[in-house]
């Protein structure tokens, strides 16, 4: 009779463990699918003119400089 009981527990548990982490990777897969970036991706560009050094943001995203050359 115990053999039976444990048996039962056993394959209700095995039932229950395999059907709730698929529900929760789907739900935690489909919150991930709906995240989204709107943000410019921004570097800096360094160069030397007459042996001083300059820095300029340049925008990876769009490819085009943003703002003029700065002495650093």
């Amino acid at each position: 009779m115990k053999k039976v009981f444990y048996a039962t527990i056993f394959i209700c548990f095995a039932l229950f463990s395999n059907t709730l982490p698929c529900k929760a990777l789907q739900q935690y897969q489909a919150k991930t699918q709906e995240i989204e970036t709107f943000s410019d991706i921004l570097e800096w560009r360094y160069k030397v003119i007459n042996g001083k050094l300059y820095k300029r943001l340049y925008n990876l995203t769009d490819h085009e400089w943003i703002g003029d050359w700065i002495l650093v």
